[in-house]
């Protein structure tokens, strides 16, 4: 295949070749239809086109890595499936005005640049499907990684196009495909299905960057008792309709509303914390009233969870001051912590098991 692969490459001006605006996995959903200015405008602002309109400029452009490509039969030439980002730089390499960001950086990049290539390697082919195997490949598990957000939605083309009768049949096709495991093919498909349904809610405002936003969301729907508070079904369709609108939106506030500076999960770490909250109606109800989220899991069984947790490693750091204790000299200072930390150990036992207390 990849003898026949590169005897398919073939020089095309960059001119006959469109961005892919429709179905393009690397841009926000806003993006879809939107035309060259704009995709342009992001590319510069969010995925790094100045480095590589710099490294094209110096180098020149390695055909090692030719751009997949399909007929375009309503604009004409060919829509680039993969190396939008090349196709980018180079436009801007010969005209840096068809962005109007950064317009003094890529001015000074183009009058610098040693080489502006009018002619790119591709290969064509003449299905969408055709291509998409080898992006699985490359993307999701190869040298080159894309986003969750990405990968989400290039495994959701897949899906879409699968022949596969049942959900679970084409999430293992997808997995045999990428060479990875049908429950991560399903947990990125079924956290795209929800993060949609945030961003088709009205109030996809509050979630700031796409692929962030996603990331986060994804941590959260992996604990089961937040799946449970959003009552989500995920043991039928990805793209089931089957959650709870209001808790979704209460979900929604809680991890991307910066309105009082930070939001009330705060860092993603917290978010063990959240799902103590959500399986317990005491401390729900406390966080829903406003209690900080530290609070409102103590509540629950976070006490006890967290108590249990800072006593083993605290055993196993004084452990650890034991076995190289010996010829160590201590000032008085870290003596009298020593006797503090015997007198806490004293009192934690004697207010959790008073009976044992000596």
């Amino acid at each position: 295949m990849a003898d026949k692969k590169q005897s398919e490459i073939v020089m095309t001006d960059f001119r006959k070749l469109h961005f892919d605006n429709e179905e393009n996995p690397r841009l926000p959903a806003k993006f879809a239809g939107a035309d060259d200015r704009d995709i342009l405008n992001h590319m510069v602002l969010h995925v790094s086109l100045p480095d590589l309109m710099r490294s094209v400029g110096e180098k020149g452009f390695f055909g090692g890595e030719p751009l997949l490509v399909l007929p375009d039969e309503k604009r004409g030439g060919h829509t680039v499936v993969e190396g939008n980002r090349r196709l980018g730089a180079v436009r801007l390499l010969h005209n840096p005005d068809l962005s109007t960001v950064k317009r003094n950086t890529l001015r000074s990049i183009a009058e610098r640049a040693r080489h502006k290539p009018e002619k790119m390697p591709v290969i064509i082919y003449t299905s969408r499907d055709e291509i998409l195997d080898y992006l699985g490949y490359r993307h999701i598990t190869g040298i080159k990684d894309w986003t969750p957000l990405s990968k989400a939605k290039y495994l959701r083309q897949l899906y879409e196009r699968s022949e596969e009768e049942t959900p679970d049949r084409r999430c293992r096709e997808l997995a045999r495909i990428i060479g990875s495991r049908s429950d991560y093919v399903r947990k990125l498909l079924c956290s795209l299905s929800v993060h949609d349904r945030i961003r088709d809610s009205g109030y996809s405002d509050m979630t700031g960057s796409d692929d962030l936003s996603f990331s986060l969301l994804t941590t959260a729907l992996g604990y089961s008792n937040i799946q449970e508070f959003l009552e989500l079904d995920w043991g039928g369709d990805v793209h089931s309709d089957k959650m709870n609108k209001a808790r979704l939106r209460e979900l929604t506030i809680w991890l991307f509303d910066r309105r009082e500076g930070r939001t009330r999960v705060g860092e993603s770490r917290n978010l063990r914390q959240l799902a103590g909250v959500v399986a317990n109606e005491a401390s729900l109800s406390e966080f829903r009233n406003g209690k900080p989220l530290e609070s409102a899991y103590m509540v629950s069984e976070g006490a006890q969870r967290t108590v249990i947790e800072a006593i083993w490693d605290a055993g196993r750091k004084l452990d650890l001051a034991y076995k190289y204790a010996r010829g160590v000299t201590l000032d008085s200072g870290e003596r009298r912590q020593l006797s503090l930390i015997a007198d806490t150990a004293r009192a934690i036992r004697k207010l959790t098991a008073p009976e044992y207390d000596d």
